[in-house]
């Protein structure tokens, strides 16, 4: 890895000018070194929001004096954090005019790939940071890289984004970094705040070509969203120009991938939200309540009828079951030994998912009135409810009205 020095004056732009950035000083002062360093002439950030970068940016390459063309690119032409206002509205407020050295150009309200080729090539400075979830930065990378002068800069930030806030899926810029084959770059010391560094950058060398495949295939890692067919095509028209015909077909192959994953996930949750309604009907319904299970789900879901002020009128395990073994220990019955009626009574399944299926073909036959198999994820979110509630009630607070549903 190859150490920058940090160059923090620029960022004086900001405070002069009350300007927000969502970089930190220690990120932006990084970035700075980078271009002091580099010394770039034309440079492609992609993602703007308010421009607090961008300003950044600008007032480096006035103070080092250099003669270079900036080109913003943003998918949205309004701020997405700033409603009513243009995307990079602060470079307006700090620079009503730039010196005849620095050219700056807007790309806005479209991706990456529909400004390209009116950039143009020998891009010897790269800055990606849009959404940071796949497909994201790995997209846009792919489709710079044949438009990148030899040498370049790519610098990406929030590469840690999926561990300081917590979101699973905010890793494209760590995924980027990771597997393209370059020089690596880092600062000239560590900022104290962080337990890595949020920003990274490397220097693109003959072996970051060499060794694209490794890019191409982590799009089969998991995508957060999807991309509309006509945005897509923009992308793949890019990478048929200018890769081989197999890492087309690889990049094809990760968005089936994908949108095999997020379709099933769909349906998934649609089901969830039938079975949830389902076991509602079960639990409010004027009829007694009885869980087949005395084990963990039996439990779990005793907690979720305490939550919203019901009670189990029995619990039932099979006939062959040691009932001095159950984790529940009242109102517990053999299956031949249930107190009630079975018309009387919905069943609800408080066992594995996989063993539901043959308890209740077993009793199918019976006459519950209803029998309700919930898949696992269906307790799980029961669980969740339980935490909130949990949570809420230690914190003396009341339920929202969506929980009280």
């Amino acid at each position: 890895m190859r150490k920058i020095e940090t160059y923090y004056e620029p960022l004086k732009v900001l405070k002069d000018h009350e300007i927000e950035c969502e970089m930190t000083d220690s990120q932006l002062a990084f970035l700075c070194g980078l271009i002091k360093d580099k010394q770039p002439k034309k440079i492609v950030e992609v993602g703007v929001a308010h421009g607090g970068t961008t300003c950044v940016i600008l007032q480096c390459l006035k103070e080092i004096g250099i003669t270079t063309s900036l080109h913003s690119v943003d998918i949205s032409k309004e701020c997405y954090r700033a409603s009513g206002k243009r995307t990079g509205y602060a470079v307006d407020m700090a620079f009503p005019e730039l010196p005849h050295e620095i050219s700056h150009f807007w790309h806005l309200g479209n991706a990456l790939p529909c400004y390209l080729e009116e950039i143009g090539g020998d891009i010897d400075f790269l800055i990606l940071d849009t959404v940071h979830s796949l497909p994201g930065e790995m997209l846009d990378f792919l489709a710079a890289l044949p438009y990148l002068s030899p040498n370049a800069v790519v610098v990406l930030h929030d590469i840690t984004l999926n561990q300081i806030t917590y979101n699973e899926f905010g890793y494209a810029t760590r995924i980027v970094y990771e597997t393209a084959v370059a020089e690596k770059i880092i600062a000239d010391g560590v900022d104290p705040d962080e337990i890595l560094p949020g920003i990274g950058a490397f220097q693109v060398t003959n072996d970051t070509i060499k060794y694209i495949e490794k890019c191409f295939s982590s799009l089969s890692i998991t995508w957060k969203y999807d991309l509309p067919d006509k945005d897509l095509e923009q992308y793949r028209t890019i990478y048929r120009k200018f890769y081989d015909t197999a890492l087309v077909e690889l990049f094809d192959k990760t968005i089936a991938i994908n949108r095999k994953r997020m379709l099933d996930e769909k349906q998934r949750k649609e089901k969830s939200e039938r079975a949830l309604i389902e076991f509602h009907k079960c639990v409010t319904g004027e009829y007694k309540i009885v869980l087949y299970g005395g084990g963990f789900w039996a439990e779990l879901i005793t907690q979720y009828l305490h939550a919203v002020k019901r009670e189990a009128d029995a619990y039932i395990v099979s006939d062959n079951a040691d009932i001095s073994a159950c984790r529940i220990k009242d109102n517990i019955f053999h299956y031949s030994d249930l107190p009630y009626p079975q018309e009387e009574c919905c069943l609800i399944m408080a066992i594995d998912s996989d063993k539901q299926k043959s308890v209740s073909k077993n009793i199918s036959a019976n006459s519950f009135r209803h029998i309700f198999c919930g898949e696992g994820y269906v307790y799980d979110r029961l669980e969740a409810y339980i935490k909130d509630v949990v949570i809420l009630k230690k914190a003396g607070d009341s339920l929202p009205e969506r929980m009280e549903q």
